[in-house]
């Protein structure tokens, strides 16, 4: 029998990573596993901008106020995330933190003694990913215990 009895999802509320929460879903069912579904909501940093209207002007944005926002709305698709995609009779626990995707997902798996990981190798792409590299290979790379990475459906041959 495969010895997985915790078993980390990460989702980006992306299509791709729909997929892999099905997958995840199936195999926490027939090995009777928990299954841990995880958002990372990134960081805004906190930076200085002059303002355009002179050195007595300052720009009113609320950093810690969008933040809180965000993760308040990361919350709302999580629950509606569980709710849809995952089967009634698998335990599910619903994790949504704070900083950068790769590391906070290996260090949440390695701190909740996860057994297996289920993430998409394609999510938010664009940009992100030219500049910040694949979370998925970060994982694969960091993480202590096994891997199981989806593909986009539609780039199977």
């Amino acid at each position: 029998m495969i010895p997985f009895k915790k078993i980390l999802c990460p989702s980006d509320f992306s299509d791709p990573s729909y997929n892999a929460l099905v997958m995840a879903d199936k195999l926490a069912k027939s090995l009777d596993a928990e299954l841990f579904v995880l958002h990372i909501v990134p960081t805004i940093p906190l930076l200085y901008y002059p303002s355009p209207m002179g050195p007595d002007e300052y720009v009113d944005f609320n950093v810690v106020t969008y933040q809180d926002a965000l993760l308040k709305e990361a919350h709302r698709k999580m629950d509606s995330v569980v709710e849809e995609k995952i089967s009634p009779e698998v335990k599910v626990h619903k994790v949504v933190l704070q900083g950068a995707a790769a590391e906070e997902i290996v260090k949440y798996a390695e701190a909740a003694g996860v057994d297996l990981i289920v993430i998409s190798t394609h999510g938010n792409t664009g940009l992100n990913l030219l500049v910040f590299g694949s979370v998925a290979d970060k994982v694969v790379r960091s993480a202590e215990c096994p891997v199981l990475t989806m593909r986009r459906q539609d780039a199977r041959s």
